[in-house]
């Protein structure tokens, strides 16, 4: 149900991508966080979902829940963005003013 209310809003809506609240949960296994979980598995087989970004918090409170560096990534990343964005708050001199 849960991939395919996600497909559903990527096709109906066009959305470009995820983000998922202790997206650690999503990793798990019997044995601990998994980064080739199920859940994982079955977005990066979708044909849909794995053209999306996918942006997944990289803890909760269960055992080893911090997995910083260790999600899959999916669907196209803009690294120019990435060294931007601390310059992007509202009222920052280094503000290119794109918003």
């Amino acid at each position: 149900m849960v991939m395919d209310s996600l497909r559903y809003w990527a096709t109906a809506f066009n959305v470009d991508g995820f983000r998922f609240d202790l997206g650690v949960t999503l990793g798990r296994e019997g044995h601990g966080f998994d980064p080739g979980s199920g859940f994982f598995d079955a977005i990066r087989q979708d044909p849909i979902l794995n053209t999306r970004k996918m942006i997944s918090e990289p803890w909760d409170i269960g055992p080893d829940g911090y997995q910083v560096g260790n999600h899959p990534v999916y669907g196209p990343i803009s690294q120019p963005v990435l060294p931007a964005r601390p310059n992007c708050s509202i009222g920052d001199s280094g503000s290119h003013g794109h918003r």
